[in-house]
């Protein structure tokens, strides 16, 4: 099966698993046979028994600033490639994956493996003395994947990640332009200096695309001058 949730036909039972990854299809086959070889199984409750067990901690579906969130151990390389497999079967592309890692796993190749994929990868730690220490070092910093210490501020970053945040600042009466004379820098202040702070400040988008400046009035004057000045 390639479509979620994911169907399968054991014997002459068809079986939906609606909350689990796609390796739970071959999961359930293998546990199926086993008990079969045990027990005789009922049709009805066998498939009822297998399409509402859960897995804690395996595409476990949760809540986090009323937005879905999706808690998966995947801890080696086959895991995060079942993982990313399931992901592909999802219909909704907009993911965001935070990712960890203790430091007697393949760190390295699953940090390599998730990017080459299209989801934002917010890669993080945790207070335990079995945390991979150089995660830092192994991340370089793009529009794609990004390191941040906390895992409370990656998870944030990732559930904000597509919220709009509006900065209004002030200008005085300086037309949002630069005075040397004065030094009075509103220009800068506008068009580089604030930019960066409040990147740094919320989990904004770098892109080009997803920043805006308007106003009006004056504000209008500052917002095109400076918009084409520093675009």
């Amino acid at each position: 099966t390639t479509h979620y949730p994911f169907e399968f036909q054991y014997r002459d039972m068809d079986i939906t698993l609606k909350d689990q990854g796609i390796y739970q299809v071959s999961n359930a086959r293998l546990a199926l046979t086993i008990a079969s070889r045990l027990i005789t199984l009922d049709h009805d409750k066998t498939i009822k028994a297998v399409e509402n067990t859960s897995w804690p901690g395996r595409f476990e579906k949760m809540q986090y600033l009323n937005k879905p969130v999706i808690i998966d151990g995947a801890h080696n390389m086959p895991g995060l490639q079942s993982l990313l497999e399931t992901l592909k079967c999802i219909e909704q592309q907009d993911i965001g994956i935070v990712f960890s890692a203790l430091k007697d796993k393949q760190v390295e190749e699953m940090l390599g493996e998730l990017a080459h994929t299209p989801y934002s990868i917010y890669v993080t730690s945790f207070n335990d003395e079995r945390v991979d220490g150089s995660l830092k070092k192994m991340v370089q910093d793009t529009d794609m994947m990004v390191y941040t210490a906390s895992y409370k501020d990656a998870l944030k970053t990732a559930a904000l990640k597509h919220d709009l945040v509006v900065v209004m600042p002030s200008g005085d009466n300086a037309f949002y332009v630069d005075q040397p004379k004065g030094h009075n820098y509103y220009g800068e202040f506008i068009g580089e200096e604030l930019v960066n702070v409040t990147r740094k400040m919320f989990p904004l988008s770098k892109k080009r695309e997803d920043t805006f400046i308007g106003g009006l009035s004056m504000g209008g004057f500052g917002a095109l001058r400076n918009g084409l000045k520093y675009s």
